[in-house]
């Protein structure tokens, strides 16, 4: 059976985290599989970016559309776009991640497959304002009820997000070790603490920021890497099942 052709765009495509991964990884994909990247959503034109050599090999191979966002008025209209004009059925979300969530409900909406970034859904000053990281937790339900009611129609729709900790060789090492032992003794995890350590740096890590995960916007440690960890509670807690009473995030320095 012929595969379906996926044609993918990549929102933010023109940065620093589409080169580190995803565009290594559609140039592999093409020599196995029907992939192509049709489109790259950036206001910074990819052709003009000579210092990604993963960018410009699939710009050659793939002749990628660029299409500037500043020239559309909302993340609708952008993703109508892609869909209608442009045939994309796969949009990678690798914006600054306050963008996240208007372009990720925007693909539920138009029924356009996701491969989002972390964090889903951050917001302005999150870090620092209650009442903006209270959005946080609104907009998630709204995410999560939409893409329910999506896959009613559609129950194919995929929105998915990367789990990179659970490729890497000592975090599998720990979870296969809690497997062994509970295995063996039938012990679940009673008490585990994750410390998220920034090195030699005294300060926040969104203060000392050169701006690549865009902590300059106040998204903030905590609401851009948080979800690594407690996918990591989860993961382990599957391993080597245990009663959890309580999850208490803090921070590590003065």
């Amino acid at each position: 059976m012929q595969k379906q052709r996926v044609s993918v765009a990549i929102i933010g495509g023109s940065g620093f985290w589409s080169e580190q991964s995803h565009h290594k990884h559609l140039l592999a994909l093409d020599k196995e599989h029907p992939v192509r990247l049709v489109a790259i959503v950036d206001p910074v034109n990819p052709r003009s970016v000579t210092a990604h050599p993963h960018l410009q090999a699939i710009l050659k191979q793939h002749q990628p559309r660029w299409i500037n966002p500043l020239e559309f008025t909302a993340a609708d209209d952008i993703i109508a776009h892609l869909r209608d004009s442009l045939g994309v059925n796969l949009v990678i979300i690798a914006s600054t991640p306050c963008t996240h969530y208007d372009y990720g409900l925007s693909c539920i909406e138009w029924g356009v497959n996701v491969i989002c970034d972390k964090p889903i859904i951050s917001h302005n000053n999150a870090s620092t304002d209650p009442e903006s990281a209270s959005k946080i937790v609104s907009q998630y339900n709204t995410l999560i009820e939409k893409y329910q009611n999506a896959r009613i129609k559609n129950p194919n729709l995929l929105f998915h997000s990367i789990l990179r900790r659970r490729s890497l060789s000592a975090f599998t090492h720990v979870a296969k070790e809690l497997e062994k032992v509970y295995k063996s003794t039938g012990a679940g995890i009673n008490n585990m603490s994750i410390i998220m350590n920034g090195g030699k740096y005294k300060f926040p890590a969104e203060l000392g920021s050169s701006g690549a995960h865009s902590y300059l916007e106040g998204v903030g440690s905590l609401s851009h890497s948080a979800y690594h960890y407690i996918d990591i509670l989860s993961w382990y807690l599957t391993c080597a099942p245990g009663v959890t009473t309580k999850i208490k995030p803090q921070l590590n320095y003065g």
